[in-house]
């Protein structure tokens, strides 16, 4: 009786230690998505920090919103602008961090169209969107409004061109090879699908520093790790430890001697559907374009300039001082 008491004292223990780990759920999107994410599951950084992360896969920012706002996960990895917009209707968020530093977006040509310009780069290759289709994700949102400034800075308006909704790239991509639109502002892993099939091409990659300043400048808060503010106040160490384990997540993907390691993470979650050569083409592109861009660290002056960059093309009505979402 003795021994079965103790035994009994011992699970009960134990059951009480597995109860007191905490579980984060945590926004991710189709393909390689929230690689941070990734590699700390895989590598189970987040249990070295005491915590469980859970991956939950919504293929849209304003989904993740809407589930984190409701209590469904605890952090959304989201565009800067998504999450200012929130705050700026009301939203009582914050920002932990970023999970993709460097600009996301592209812009794409068709190879059924001539791109005179392409050789003289940004802005001249803008003028020969002149007449034609171009797809972007939605309409209203903050990659049109990087279109239309570029229209203007290359001496264009938008009544020089026909804006189409094409929606991510499993839609948009198609759309392009099959002619229904010339162009297309689009992500990853868009380009990608264009270099391993040789059935488009880049015009304008402001990943490598290319096309408006602006854009530049809100590099260090592109997309961003967003949570509840009561959230983040009454689990404080859940954040620092998710927060402790995506810089350990960046460390490793920054170090080149991890590079084959990162790759098999990415093939094992991204299996686009094409024949395993090309697919692994694909996921290859995809991660050496992308791979420098993996870091944590928010870089608050860039976060700023979106939100004036927002005010300055009408996305916000009035100024909005984005230090309202910093943890203090």
């Amino acid at each position: 009786m003795q021994w079965l008491a103790t035994l009994g004292l011992l699970l009960g223990l134990a059951q009480h230690g597995w109860a007191q780990v905490p579980t984060v759920v945590v926004h991710d999107y189709p393909g390689p998505g929230n690689m941070l994410l990734k590699v700390a599951i895989d590598k189970k950084l987040c249990e070295k920090q005491g915590i469980k992360c859970e991956a939950r896969v919504l293929p849209l920012a304003t989904q993740a919103m809407q589930a984190m706002m409701g209590g469904l996960i605890q952090v959304a990895l989201v565009p800067g602008d998504t999450v200012i917009h929130a705050a700026f209707n009301g939203a009582d968020v914050k920002v932990i961090g970023v999970g993709l530093a460097d600009p996301v977006v592209f812009l794409l040509g068709g190879n059924h169209v001539e791109w005179p310009n392409q050789a003289r780069g940004y802005p001249a290759v803008i003028q020969d969107l002149k007449g034609r289709k171009v797809g972007i994700p939605v309409r209203g949102a903050i990659t049109e409004a990087h279109l239309l400034a570029m229209l203007r800075e290359a001496g264009l308006s938008q009544s020089d061109i026909s804006l189409i909704p094409v929606g991510g790239p499993t839609t948009g991509y198609p759309a392009l090879i099959n002619k229904q639109i010339d162009a297309m502002v689009s992500f990853e892993p868009s380009s990608a699908f264009c270099k391993a099939m040789t059935t488009c091409r880049m015009l304008v990659d402001p990943r490598k520093g290319q096309g408006p300043s602006f854009i530049q400048k809100q590099i260090g808060a592109v997309l961003v790790f967003a949570v509840r503010a009561d959230y983040a106040a009454a689990s404080a160490r859940s954040v620092s430890a998710l927060s402790a384990a995506m810089r350990e997540a960046e460390g490793f993907i920054q170090n080149p001697i991890n590079r084959e390691e990162v790759l098999r993470i990415a093939r094992d979650n991204f299996k686009p559907d094409f024949t395993p050569e090309v697919a692994a083409r694909i996921v290859d592109t995809v991660m050496t374009d992308t791979i420098p861009a993996y870091k944590f660290t928010l870089n608050r002056k860039a976060l700023q300039n979106t939100a004036d960059f927002m005010t300055s093309s009408g996305l916000l009505p009035k100024a909005f001082d984005t230090d309202a979402l910093l943890l203090k």
